[in-house]
């Protein structure tokens, strides 16, 4: 049945999955036919090696985060095209990453999703401690959110900074030397996270100029 098949989905638990390579790999089927796709598992798509051995083409997708229906696959191109299809019929859009470059999506969803949550958390307990509550904090970090977003999507890099680029040195210094007195805590956090994206920048607008 599964020779038949052509393109096989493996959708199991991770602690499952290098049991069901071995029962493959020990089957009789002739791989150069067919096509196995990892699916919904951030497990590397190296897992499928043993399968590629033996002469089948290999991918893996995820399910993308947003509200539209869609996924990224990374792996052999002729796997990906066919996963494309199958999704398309479905009315999924896909996303295909160049051959082993999962880890960099992996990446980028941290950055995107896991990351800044903490820091939207500080930013929550500031305007708490500043008399902010209810609706009104919930609108503030709603605006304050999507005009970085929207001003990012649009490539206007050059307004990084928020209220630094509004203000001269010597005010955002002030407010800064004030936060250290009063919330040293939150200071530092700020002073740590504004290092290191004026590094990070620095260093980005420094290949772009190269």
């Amino acid at each position: 049945e599964l020779q038949q098949a052509k393109l096989v989905l493996i959708r199991v638990p991770d602690a499952s999955l290098q049991r069901v390579i071995e029962e493959l790999c020990a089957s009789e089927l002739v791989f150069s036919e067919l096509s196995f796709v990892l699916c919904e598992s951030w497990i590397l798509t190296d897992a499928l090696k043993p399968l590629k051995i033996r002469g089948a083409s290999v991918a893996s997708l995820v399910a993308a985060r947003g509200k539209r229906k869609s996924f990224v696959v990374e792996g052999e191109l002729s796997t990906g095209r066919q996963v494309r299809r199958v999704l398309e019929r479905a009315g999924a859009r896909t996303v295909e990453l160049r051959a082993g470059a999962k880890s960099l999506f992996f990446a980028a969803d941290l950055f995107a999703s896991a990351l800044p949550v903490p820091l939207l958390l500080a930013a929550q307990q500031a305007l708490r401690d500043s008399g902010v509550t209810g609706n009104r904090l919930w609108d503030l970090m709603d605006e304050m959110g999507r005009e970085m977003l929207d001003s990012f999507l649009r490539g206007a890099r050059v307004t990084w900074g928020g209220p630094l680029a509004q203000c001269s040195p010597e005010t955002a210094q002030a407010h800064l030397k004030s936060l250290a007195v009063d919330h040293p805590e939150l200071a530092g956090l700020l002073n740590e996270q504004l290092n290191w994206a004026r590094r990070r920048l620095s260093k980005r607008a420094r290949g772009h100029s190269a």
